[in-house]
């Protein structure tokens, strides 16, 4: 008979009181200060953004703006090279260097109150390490990554009369993959060759193998391909800066709060408070670039857009953690009944499915309430709307409860 564990009552009332704590550090409480005052900055800095629909030299006048800037197409004179592997492309924005490594992968599955775990080896862009591994037998050498990954802007993109800042181009996704040829093999088996890899050869028209056994996958074997972006029409959304862009900062209220942060005066007693308060500031820059040719209207409705989406992000997090603090508190009651004969396992898990029910009834309208309290300062018919609605769900189950006792 397998032998059951302790009640760890002091833990579980430890963790459901740190994960009740966490759901207000989630952007609830600030969340209405937070994305107005971002919104209040986009509509400021969007009125004050300069349109121009082709860059040329005599409007360098607006040096230090934020100007909304569109050309028929960005270019270059300027090759974008990978010496290593001798691949070289032309009228390139940029260029990049992936690398993925042939690792041992471990899987985890929970049955009961015990904790089954699987290997496969999967091509991983990151290196595994085996040393957390729970079972021996399936070990990854990070010696054998000896090619790294790499990005390479251009440094003479032309935008009109301006040059492209590297800022800018890292934020532009390179998608199009490059054919590599035999010229490409024969200059990698030059340059990194290595005891560790036997065989440095193409499979496919993109990827060049790292390999130690000749027609077979082995652990440690590593493969590379390249892709690329090439130059076409772009919009700029940035200051500029002479014949150049560079971002344009904004301050807020937000930044009060940020030498807490520093200081460590979060009220919690880990960094993940720390992290979600950075999750949920404000945007603080402006310097984007944007494929094609879009209105400044859509360019700022755009990133506002991105802006609200990690804003419902959080506010789940923050009920996530409210749901899973109360199902823990009554956490203990679940081990309880495990003692019960024959039954003990059915009523485990009816009693989770009840807590975890009773978690969401519970922090369902209490998340509301925050998040009224935290809007009635800011925009009082949202706030007082969202607190009604709260408070109605409290009542609609407060009634069901009395009706059933």
């Amino acid at each position: 008979m397998q032998r059951r564990q302790p009640i760890p009552s002091m833990t579980f009332f430890s963790d459901s009181c740190f994960l009740l704590q966490l759901c207000r550090f989630c952007g609830i409480t600030k969340e209405g200060s937070i994305r107005l005052n971002t919104f209040k900055t986009f509509n400021q800095h969007n009125q004050n953004t300069y349109g121009l629909n082709f860059v040329q030299s005599g409007h360098f006048s607006n040096n230090g703006l934020i100007s909304r800037l569109i050309t028929r197409g960005t270019k270059t004179i300027v090759e974008v090279n990978d010496d290593e592997f001798g691949v070289c492309q032309a009228d390139t924005m940029k260029m990049q260097r992936h690398v993925e490594m042939y690792q041992w992968v471990q899987h985890s599955r929970k049955r009961k109150n015990n904790t089954h775990y699987s290997y496969t080896i999967e091509w991983k862009n990151t290196f595994i390490d085996s040393n957390n591994f729970k079972e021996y037998g399936h070990s990854n050498d990070e010696s054998k990554w000896i090619v790294k990954k790499r990005d390479y802007f251009n440094p003479e993109i032309i935008f009109g009369d301006f040059i492209l800042p590297s800022s800018l181009i890292a934020q532009v996704e390179a998608k199009d993959e490059i054919e590599l040829t035999d010229e490409n093999v024969s200059l990698a088996n030059q340059r990194l060759h290595s005891n560790r890899f036997s065989f440095i050869v193409q499979q496919g028209p993109k990827y060049i193998y790292f390999k130690q056994q000749q027609n077979m996958d082995t652990p440690g074997d590593m493969r590379v391909w390249f892709t690329k972006v090439q130059c076409h029409s772009v919009t700029i959304v940035s200051k500029q800066h002479g014949n150049s862009f560079e971002p344009f900062i904004f301050h807020d209220k937000y930044e009060e709060s940020d030498l807490d942060l520093e200081n460590g005066e979060t009220g919690c007693c880990c960094g993940l408070c720390r992290e979600i308060r950075k999750m949920e500031a404000p945007i603080k820059d402006v310097n984007w670039i944007f494929e094609g040719t879009i209105s400044k209207l859509k360019a700022f409705n755009i990133k506002l857009g991105q802006d609200r989406n990690q804003t419902y992000l959080i506010r789940f997090l923050g009920w996530l953690a409210m749901v899973v603090g109360i199902v823990l508190i009554f956490s203990p009651i679940t081990y309880l009944v495990q003692y019960v004969p024959f039954l003990g396992s059915f009523l485990a898990t009816l009693s989770v499915i009840v807590f975890v029910l009773v978690g969401i009834a519970v922090a369902t309208p209490l998340a509301i309430l925050t998040i009224s309290i935290a809007w009635l300062y800011y925009r009082p018919l949202i706030g007082l709307l969202l607190l009604l609605i709260s408070l109605g769900l409290c009542a609609g189950i407060w009634t069901i409860i009395a009706l059933k006792g």
